[in-house]
């Protein structure tokens, strides 16, 4: 969960044969850069967009600080590039520029990315469930408010309605047949 979610990408790289899944909820991200929202306590001024990001790169290599593991190889972080958000109100992501390198270990793993309805993270998780999938990882991206959990913020496991919060996970946890 959130700053602590990229240990999980770590662990994961450094052993996928000893981990039968990952449940990523809300992790740390966007990938590379972080995101500031800047208006959290203001009205957005006019023509200017609701967040920024920062000039500092953050995850230099996409979801973390740590070196993934990429193929082909490389002791260098991908170069990055901004791309389009995929639907209005959802921010653009960064993600690896030109031909993009796979994480292949990453893809030997299960994972879910679990996001909320009403969190800071809800218009930027998109980014790292493409980030892997640019990648070569498969990523189920679930969003708690399609499966009729609403309301839930960015701490969801703290929330009256965290029952239906776990059971979310459970559900995709058993349709994976773990």
């Amino acid at each position: 969960h959130s700053q602590a979610g990229l240990f999980g990408w770590k662990v994961a790289d450094m052993r996928p044969d000893l981990v039968k899944a990952l449940i990523a909820i809300e992790p740390n991200g966007p990938p590379f850069y972080d995101m500031v929202l800047p208006y959290q306590n203001a009205p957005v001024p006019e023509g200017q967009p609701w967040f920024r990001y920062t000039s500092n790169l953050q995850r230099p290599w996409g979801l973390t600080g740590l070196p993934l593991t990429f193929s082909p190889p490389t002791d260098t972080p991908p170069a990055t590039a901004l791309q389009a958000p995929e639907a209005p109100g959802l921010v653009p992501c960064y993600l690896q520029a030109g031909t993009p390198r796979t994480l292949p270990r990453l893809a030997q793993v299960t994972i879910g990315l679990f996001t909320s309805e009403a969190s800071f993270r809800t218009a930027s998780d998109h980014c790292n469930a493409s980030f892997l999938r640019q990648a070569g990882v498969a990523v189920d991206h679930i969003r708690l408010a399609d499966k009729g959990v609403h309301g839930n913020g960015h701490m969801m496991m703290l929330e009256k309605n965290s029952a239906a919060v776990s059971g979310v996970l459970a559900d995709w946890l058993a349709g994976k047949g773990l």
